[in-house]
């Protein structure tokens, strides 16, 4: 008798734990499904073609997730926002105090080569120069930017990122979605722990029908 309830308990806790767990797991990654869902992914497909400034440029002086900040080779300072499409796009700046503009990021950096962390297509041309903002922090994401001159004195940009739509959709879509994956994941467990007690049972009575 005291076997009997022995495993009855046994039993019990198996079914009630096997459950907890599963109603974790199915919120962990049922939130983090819609979490993710609840994201906007920003990202070019390919280099996207700045054109030049009517002057040759010298260098890259600054980039912001908005725009592209050069020198040009008579000393002048051209900008140019990356989503322009009205010609032209680029302007002279008289100067560019990066210190009062609050412009200046540790992220950014400047090199001869671009080191890009993503599986894209090379810069359509030899790169003379790349700056590269990588991971830059915003509200409820994160951004890298690349822009490249090309030995043609073409600029070029591409860019990777993600972020919340909205916090509160966020949050209600982990919820939803974690509920959902609660929901799945027990089911999934009771029907499999049903399925295990049906067999058992058979074999039970398939033994008494056929003793050895």
């Amino acid at each position: 008798m005291k076997a009997k309830w022995l495993t009855r308990i046994i039993v019990v806790v198996f079914v009630v734990v096997g459950c907890l767990l599963c109603a974790v797991l199915g919120f962990l990654v049922g939130g983090s499904i819609g979490a993710e869902a609840s994201t906007v992914k920003v990202e070019e497909i390919d280099w996207v073609a700045l054109g030049k400034p009517p002057v040759a440029i010298s260098r890259i002086i600054y980039l912001t997730p908005n725009g592209v900040y050069v020198e040009t080779i008579d000393g002048k300072i051209f900008g140019r926002d990356i989503d322009c499409v009205a010609q032209p796009c680029w302007f002279v700046l008289d100067s560019l105090d990066l210190q009062s503009s609050g412009w200046i990021d540790e992220s950014l950096g400047i090199a001869e080569n671009c080191d890009v962390d993503y599986d894209i297509k090379e810069p359509p041309g030899e790169i003379i120069e790349c700056a590269s903002l990588k991971y830059l922090i915003m509200a409820g994401g994160y951004l890298s930017v690349y822009a490249v001159l090309l030995e043609d004195g073409t600029v070029w940009t591409w860019m990777h990122g993600a972020y919340d739509i909205d916090y509160g959709i966020t949050l209600f879509s982990t919820l939803v979605y974690g509920f959902l994956g609660i929901c799945i994941c027990i089911s999934i467990y009771t029907i499999g722990v049903i399925a295990i007690l049906l067999l058992k049972i058979l074999i039970s009575k398939s033994t008494k029908l056929n003793p050895r």
